[in-house]
């Protein structure tokens, strides 16, 4: 975790259901943090956030990261399988 310390930690992602991998509250410098799932599988992420613009959504394939800049107090991301098979998240 790019400047939040260097803890791996491992979600459980179920089939059909959004799953909080990531919340990070603000400080004074730029956290980036890198959300993984095994190779060629295709997750759906939410992420909220208190800066314009509050809500962001996509889909990412195997890897993608995510951070909290200074001037944002909190950033909140869910990621969701795309398919009916549940994943394994790592978030460093």
């Amino acid at each position: 975790m790019s400047g939040g310390g260097s803890t791996t930690k491992v979600f459980q992602c179920p089939a059909h259901t959004w799953t909080n991998v990531l919340w990070m509250a603000g400080g004074f410098f730029t956290l980036t943090y890198r959300v993984s799932v095994p190779t060629g599988t295709k997750v759906l992420y939410r992420r909220y956030g208190s800066c314009i613009p509050p809500y962001m959504e996509g889909s990412f394939t195997t890897t993608d990261t995510f951070s909290l800049y200074p001037w944002e107090q909190y950033v909140r991301v869910d990621i969701r399988p795309s398919g009916d098979t549940p994943v394994t998240a790592t978030v460093s």
